[in-house]
């Protein structure tokens, strides 16, 4: 399998993940990246620069893979890219700890929900992330919004012995590509966004 990785954030475990995957993966995978700074700029505008320079070219991947800090929705938007998405978390910015004299900024949380919808499958770097960041969303959201539809989920465990460092994935449940949803109808919630 072909898969393009998009990171936008190359430094630290963001950096670290991306190298062992590459490193680790029986599939083709290439990295596309930003260096790690100017994270809230990152977040708000590395979607229409990937969009910009790679909207053609990403088209020959069979998947794409993001992180958190690329809005997804948007890049899909910007670059009419219809094949498979992951959004792997490896944090999220609905429960992310604030620096002392900073506030909470909606804005960057509600990235991560949008990217999440997105996504065809979302990833966590543990259970815990998971559920802190449905626990957020479901004090963002309506029940009926749908949010809880949003792809699928699983997590990945980088302390699990036995598993080329940390690099298998983990997958509760599996949305298909080829499944419709009608308007009005809900899936299931998927595991991690109960």
């Amino acid at each position: 399998m072909r898969i393009v990785f998009l990171e936008s954030f190359y430094g630290g475990s963001h950096k670290n993940f991306l190298d062992g995957l590459v490193k680790y993966s029986r599939h083709q995978i290439e990295p596309i990246t930003l260096p790690a700074r100017f994270w809230k700029w990152r977040l708000r505008a590395s979607a229409l620069y990937f969009a910009e320079q790679y909207a053609k070219s990403v088209k020959k991947y069979d998947l794409l893979i993001a992180t958190d800090m690329l809005n997804l929705a948007e890049f899909k938007a910007l670059s009419n890219y219809d094949r498979p998405m992951v959004m792997f978390f490896h944090e999220n910015q609905l429960t992310y700890p604030l620096p002392e004299r900073e506030s909470f900024d909606p804005h960057f949380g509600l990235i991560n929900i949008v990217s999440a919808l997105a996504a065809d499958l979302n990833l966590f770097n543990s259970i815990f992330s998971a559920r802190t960041i449905q626990r957020r969303i479901a004090g963002i959201c309506q029940p009926d919004s749908g949010i809880r539809a949003a792809g699928s989920t699983g997590y990945h465990s980088p302390q699990e012995p036995g598993d080329l460092h940390g690099l298998r994935f983990q997958r509760f449940q599996e949305r298909k590509a080829s499944e419709k949803r009608r308007a009005g109808d809900l899936m299931e919630p998927p595991v991690g966004i109960r």
